[in-house]
């Protein structure tokens, strides 16, 4: 060794005198001033690669179909697709009235809610013939066939106390989608 030459270090005894360190699993990269490992030139190491899960999307588990009930009306489902029409500021609701696909207590007339479920299905894609009523109780029936003839959709909009409510049934051999 030359005593007017400064020592220079090789990083194979850098990691032995460190025990491995931060430089474990390392290795030269060829490049005499640059490390990745630590992002400091001078160490002439760089590390493993490591895989990376960063911007690859995390599948996302496709939700289970709620069940069925049979009811007077015929077969349905226990909830409605989110693709179904919904009128805004429409909230889920409860009543006495037995069985439904949904429930909602609506922010509209009977005969205003009744009228907009005719075109919402419509632009859905539903067959509607009209609303039927107003009955003796000043309810509505709107009555609805999907693309496909077995899928058959009723609501009914009633007043129940001071609320307008919308029960739909949605019936079984309609896709659940």
């Amino acid at each position: 060794m030359d005593p007017t030459r400064p020592e220079r270090h090789r990083p194979r005894d850098v990691r032995r005198k460190l025990g491995g360190g931060l430089f474990a699993g390392a290795r030269h990269s060829g490049h005499p001033h640059r490390s990745a490992a630590i992002g400091k030139p001078d160490s002439g190491c760089e590390p493993d690669p490591v895989p990376s899960t960063v911007g690859q999307p995390t599948p996302t588990p496709t939700p289970a179909p709620p069940g069925q009930t049979t009811t007077d009306w015929g077969r349905i489902w226990d909830g409605v697709p989110a693709s179904f029409p919904r009128r805004p500021g429409s909230e889920p609701t409860e009543t006495a009235a037995g069985p439904a696909s949904a429930v909602l207590s609506v922010p509209a007339g009977v005969a205003e809610a009744a009228n907009w479920y005719v075109t919402a299905l419509g632009s859905a894609g539903y067959h509607v013939a009209g609303a039927s009523g107003p009955f003796e109780d000043g309810s509505y029936v709107v009555d609805a066939t999907g693309r496909q003839a077995a899928c058959h959709v009723q609501v009914t909009v009633a007043r129940v106390g001071t609320l307008a409510v919308a029960t739909i049934m949605y019936g079984a051999s309609c896709p659940f989608r």
